[in-house]
């Protein structure tokens, strides 16, 4: 497959790893980040050299996000409450003039499309080749952790 010859090739290496939610206020109040949604998804990553937090509410289709970069020091004492991680291979392109991020996960052998689009009612309107995902469990990031 050529795509997935390129993903390996070009690709950056993504571990994430997952921190449990009830976690999630103190960590961000020691941060001193504010949010102002319900989490129900903490996680840290790296990408190469660089360093994130995310946490992310409910939602299939629309949810909303907190990103922020971190340093390595914070990221190696958050890893020691992590109790999942996922390693994936991701690859940014343009499609249909969009940004589409692709997510191979070697483990696994999968290879997963994200479309992040301004709106639902574009998301419903925005049409490809590619089968539609959203909403199917199996298919998370943190369901695909072990």
């Amino acid at each position: 497959m050529k795509l997935e010859k390129e993903i390996l090739s070009k690709g950056k290496k993504v571990t994430q790893h997952y921190i449990p939610k009830k976690l999630s206020k103190e960590i961000f109040k020691i941060f001193g980040f504010k949010i102002n949604f319900i989490p129900n998804n903490l996680r840290i990553r790296k990408i190469k050299k660089d360093f994130f937090i995310t946490l992310k509410s409910k939602g299939n289709l629309k949810r909303e996000e907190f990103e922020r970069k971190i340093t390595k020091e914070a990221f190696e004492a958050l890893k020691k409450l992590k109790t999942k991680t996922v390693k994936k291979i991701r690859l940014e392109k343009k499609y249909q003039k969009k940004k589409i991020e692709f997510d191979y996960y070697p483990e696994y052998l999968l290879l997963i499309a994200e479309i992040e689009l301004k709106s639902v009612s574009k998301a419903k309107r925005f049409k490809t080749d590619m089968k539609d995902i959203t909403g199917i469990a199996k298919y998370g990031n943190k369901n695909l952790a072990d």
